[in-house]
């Protein structure tokens, strides 16, 4: 859950059938002001958070308010953004913190309130299309249509005193449109991959309207709660989550758990299913490869090799492979000079009866160590 620092007891989340979306850690982004004051006031009062977004998920907004938070003002309020258009200001007074604890649960957006009564459209999010086969034209179109998509953000003020008003608007949402492709570059820059789109109308709890002023201006919220919603993908490709982006739609994904290197799913490694056994085999291949190395390289005893040797020599097709090592025996002594020297069984060998021809012993190691690399009046309901 989102909860900052110096504001204790505040939570905001964002839940899907009332489960709490895992939230991912997310640089602030740029705050654009003329006061430098305000710049560093909202930089120090900011969260930013990734959440995943499924096309199709509706969603609601879970604010809560508890112990240790001390009110010092007659009422905060909350303004809720969704893609930059001001949706909800749900109120909190005094009177309704008395036992330290409020909560609110935004389901939507009122569309039509009646007295006791009231419409809600859900929010849910769908998806974007995007690709390059679209003219480079209207990529500065684009950008600026989908320029606030893809972000919610709850804002905090304290307030006076909330005077009871007999007018209440609803709001108006402006939907991306979803039927159109946007370039891919467009949407790049920030991973933008979903939208908010409203659902089918259904009953909501009964909303008031009040008129309230912000105790210290537009400018200077308590806090700022952002988050981000992207898909799996999208959340990969930038990073967020680890593994490469894959082509299986969103609602087949596997969950951060149970999510597998890219070598456990490449069928040509076998019995290798992680990275871990991968690298295991590897340096067991390694050693392998330096212990025939050493035995290649020591030096071969004196005089010709058996016959049992020579006919597995000479059996295998003469083909250049690497690695190769070639060992040259060490001469014989000449016939002049009777030595004795001691066999594999500790034995002495006989004599050397006469000067014997020198012999090339070649033998050729093959071990394969390769891998496939290339691959924002006020309201309470």
């Amino acid at each position: 859950m989102a909860v900052l620092n110096g504001l204790a007891g505040v939570r905001i989340t964002i839940c899907v059938d009332g489960n709490v979306l895992k939230e991912y850690e997310a640089e602030n982004g740029q705050i654009h002001h003329e006061d430098s004051a305000v710049i560093a006031h909202q930089e120090a009062c900011t969260i930013t958070k990734f959440i995943q977004a499924t096309t199709g998920d509706s969603f609601t907004i879970n604010l809560v308010v508890t112990e240790p938070y001390e009110m010092d003002s007659p009422t905060i309020v909350f303004y809720i953004f969704a893609d930059g258009q001001l949706i909800r200001k749900p109120l909190m007074s005094k009177e309704a913190y008395k036992n330290l604890e409020w909560k609110r649960v935004v389901e939507g957006l009122p569309a039509m309130v009646d007295g006791e009564t009231s419409t809600v459209l859900p929010l849910k999010f769908s998806a974007i299309d995007s690709g390059d086969d679209v003219s480079k034209a209207v990529i500065g179109k684009h950008i600026e249509a989908i320029g606030n998509v893809g972000e919610i953000v709850v804002k905090v003020y304290r307030a006076s005193l909330a005077v009871k008003s007999d007018v209440y608007t609803p709001t108006k949402f402006a939907e991306t449109n979803y039927e159109a492709k946007y370039h891919t570059k467009a949407v790049v820059k920030n991973g933008q991959s979903h939208g908010i789109s409203l659902g089918q109308p259904r009953s909501g709890k009964p909303v008031e309207a009040w008129s309230i002023e912000k105790v210290d201006g537009l400018d200077f919220p308590l806090a700022i709660f952002k988050f981000k919603y992207r898909s799996r993908n999208a959340l990969k490709s930038l990073l967020v989550i680890p593994g490469s982006p894959t082509l299986e739609p969103d609602s087949e994904l596997e969950s951060d758990a149970t999510v597998r290197s890219p070598i456990a799913l490449d069928p040509t490694f076998g019995r290798l299913a992680t990275m871990e056994e991968f690298e295991r085999q590897q340096k067991e291949d390694k050693e392998i490869f330096m212990r025939l190395h050493r035995l290649s390289m020591a030096p071969t005893p004196q005089g010709a090799p058996t016959a049992d040797k020579t006919k597995s020599i000479k059996s295998k097709p003469k083909v250049a492979m690497k690695p190769e090592f070639t060992v040259k025996s060490e001469k014989a002594a000449p016939t002049t000079v009777k030595r004795e020297r001691l066999d594999d069984e500790g034995t002495a060998a006989a004599p050397v009866a006469k000067k014997q021809k020198s012999k090339k012993l070649k033998v050729t190691t093959i071990i394969d160590l390769t891998s496939d690399d290339e691959k924002d009046a006020i309201m309470v309901e």
